[in-house]
């Protein structure tokens, strides 16, 4: 088998796999993007509840989240600090950019 091969079909999409995942392969025709920061609150699925934190985009802040121990989705963060980092930063980026006015030369 040739590297860059899954059986006899070529492999078009890859994805790199972080701790917070920013491209997933949904099949290996077509390589979907989500942005992580904008994922809904998630619990999960299971009951072993601990802190962590999500990026709440709309209110462009981190906050607390009761995640149950599994399951859930990306938008989770350890610390707070984790999560400004990763979402905040990416916020300013997004900001519209406004003309300047009064200013002369």
């Amino acid at each position: 088998m040739q590297r860059g091969r899954i059986g006899a079909q070529p492999l078009r999409g890859q994805a790199h796999i972080h701790t917070h995942l920013k491209h997933v392969v949904t099949d290996f025709h077509h390589l979907s993007c989500i942005d992580v920061c904008r994922l809904p609150k998630d619990h999960g699925g299971c009951t072993h509840f601990e802190l962590r934190w999500y990026y709440n985009w709309q209110e462009r802040r981190c906050l607390t989240l009761a995640y149950g121990g599994c399951f859930g989705n990306a938008n989770r963060f350890i610390t707070k600090e984790e999560c400004e980092g990763f979402c905040q930063a990416r916020d300013i980026c997004r900001l519209q950019v406004e003309v300047c006015s009064g200013i002369e030369f």
